[in-house]
């Protein structure tokens, strides 16, 4: 008996996640009650490193913005089943808050960084809007640093989601048919 209740009281108590991304690290910290994990990058690179030989000359290459923007669409469409089904879900049950951005870019033209700048702001402001309407969200504070001389993009992202446990267990029983389509799509 002591054991269900405790597992009631988990699965309905105040569950936050805070994610951290800094130095092209992500932590992830998870808090309910008095469960606390902390989740690091190694755990998803399942510490295994690549020791792949430098052939540039001890130079690391850094892609550009415009090919790190091309990424992250390429895995939003990969995604969007999903996260539409766990948006719906979790629609009206979720909190964001503490959300901090820093971004550095630089496209090496004065001009095209210019318009990323642009473009950016606009991304965040669709962004905010398409979130209001599924989340209590406060916007988020936001630092944009353009580099108009070289080619440089790093970014930093800070915030915690408070939910509760039973409504992403909810989200994700009913989103595995999205989940294993994908899998099916890739292997």
């Amino acid at each position: 008996m002591i054991v269900l209740t405790g597992i009631f009281v988990l699965l309905f108590a105040p569950f936050k996640i805070g994610i951290e991304y800094r130095n092209s690290k992500m932590k992830i910290t998870i808090k309910c009650l008095f469960v606390k994990i902390k989740i690091d990058d190694s755990t998803f690179k399942n510490g295994k490193k690549s020791k792949a030989p430098n052939t540039n000359g001890g130079k690391t290459e850094n892609p550009g913005v415009i090919e790190k923007i091309k990424n992250l669409k390429k895995g939003y469409d990969n995604m969007k089943d999903v996260l539409g089904d766990v948006l719906a879900l979790l629609k009206d049950k979720a909190e964001f808050s503490g959300i901090y951005i820093r971004v550095k870019y630089g496209t090496g033209d004065a001009a095209i960084t210019g318009m990323v700048y642009g473009a950016i702001w606009t991304f965040v402001g669709n962004v905010y809007g398409f979130l209001c309407r599924y989340f209590r969200i406060r916007f988020p504070e936001l630092e944009l640093e353009p580099v108009f001389g070289e080619k440089v993009f790093e970014i930093e992202a800070e915030g915690i989601i408070t939910t509760r446990l039973v409504h992403i267990i909810t989200a994700a029983f009913r989103s595995r048919k999205n989940i294993l389509k994908i899998k099916k799509e890739r292997f």
